[in-house]
This record gives structure tokens, sequence and C-alpha cells, in this order.
């Protein structure tokens, strides 16, 4: 194996990301029902009978699930987490808002408790899904020795709002956050 991973050739290339990529390896299959009517909404794969965005709802949904069912309590009949907290780091930063919200519904149905790292620019998508914000900011380095300096600040969602209308106004803040 070690020389296939060294090579620099295209089919080496190309069968390393065969063997790596798990897509190639597991299907994934779910059912929506309609709980109130005993009735099938829709159905979900990964085999290429959806949509992408049907496909990563379906993700979304099994990662939320998986967990749940693997932090609930053997004893606990609706297999909520017993540690619920679930620490997103940037997890978003390239998907698009419709994604974004499916996933966020989905570990909050599964009830999670998030932890949300992510940049002002996702800041519009996450927000219905967050009470406060955790502001960290560094400055660049002035000076020959000098070093970056972070700073934090706490707010609430609702004083956070009225900061980034305040930093757009001043053009601080691109006009898309």
């Amino acid at each position: 194996m070690r020389p296939i991973f060294g090579s620099d050739s295209s089919l080496d290339h190309s069968r390393i990301e065969d063997a790596l990529d798990v897509r190639n390896r597991f299907t994934f299959d779910c059912a929506e029902w309609d709980v109130a009517n005993d009735e099938l909404i829709r159905t979900h794969s990964n085999a290429g009978d959806n949509s992408g965005g049907e496909q990563e709802k379906l993700m979304a949904f099994c990662l939320a699930g998986a967990l749940s069912f693997n932090l609930a309590s053997p004893e606990s009949a609706d297999n909520k987490p017993v540690f619920a907290q679930l620490m997103l780091d940037e997890t978003f930063s390239k998907s698009d808002p419709q994604f974004a919200q499916q996933a966020l519904q989905a570990f909050c149905k599964f009830g999670f408790q998030l932890v949300i790292v992510a940049t002002v620019q996702n800041a519009t998508t996450i927000q219905p899904y967050i009470d406060s914000v955790v502001m960290v900011s560094k400055t660049e380095p002035t000076g020959r020795n000098a070093r970056p300096v972070a700073s934090v600040a706490t707010r609430t969602i609702s004083e956070f709002t009225s900061l980034r209308k305040e930093m757009r106004a001043k053009e601080r803040v691109p006009a898309a956050v």
C-alpha cells in the first residue's frame, strides 16, 4: 500500500480516493413518517436516488440519530442523549444555508445542546439555533516583537444582532452577513 500512497500516478490517486471514501462502502436509507397519521412521507438514500440536498439531509439525520442512540442511557425509552453537548467547529462554513438549517434542526430534534464555532458570515444561518454568542477576535501584531492579541466578549443573541446591524452600518461587516 505504501507505494500506492506515495505515488504521483492519477490511477493510484483514484484508487486511494475510492478506498478511503466511505460513501463507496455504505448505503444509508431512511424513511420519513408522519407519526400522527402513520403515513410515509418520503424515503431517502445516498445511493443516488435523491438530490444532493436530500442526501445531505439524510446524512445529517443519520449522524444525529447515531450520536443520540450511542449517547443515550440504555434504560432510556426516548433515546435522548445523556451527554447532549455537541461541538460543531465550522461545520457549516462550506455548506449552503438550507443544508445547515436542516442539520441544525436534526441535532435539535434529537436533543443535542449545540456549541457552534462559526465565522460572522454564518451568523444568519445559525442564529435561530443559538441563545448567546462568544465573540473572539484577534488583532494583528504591530511592531518588531509584537504578538497578536485575542479578545473575547459574550453577548446575548439580541445584543449580537444589534451589534451586527451597527457594524453593517459602519461597513465593517459584509452586507450578506
